[in-house]
């Protein structure tokens, strides 16, 4: 694990979470299928969950999110708050 930097607790979170994911789809009787070599699949899959929490930018440090217009700002413990300049997104 700190050879490759990955924390011994997210790994367990991760084990929780797919058990929880194969116990709902088990229970919607979905099918359990590899994407494969196909990794668009899980690109749109994690963007699209992504969404909910985008923002474009209004004014010098404002967000407004893109979902529902509310204005928002950068958290102070986000990576992009002490990044000297603003992105549009």
């Amino acid at each position: 694990c700190t050879e490759h930097f990955i924390h011994v607790k997210g790994l367990r979170k991760a084990r929780e979470v797919h058990a929880q994911l194969l116990d709902i789809m088990e229970s919607q009787k979905v099918a359990h299928v590899s994407c494969g070599s196909s990794w668009d699949v899980v690109r749109k899959a994690i963007c699209s969950a992504y969404f909910y929490n985008s923002a474009r930018i209004k004014g010098i440090g404002e967000y407004i999110n893109m979902l529902t217009a509310i204005p928002c700002n950068l958290h102070p413990s986000s990576a992009l708050f002490g990044l000297g300049y603003t992105p549009d997104f």
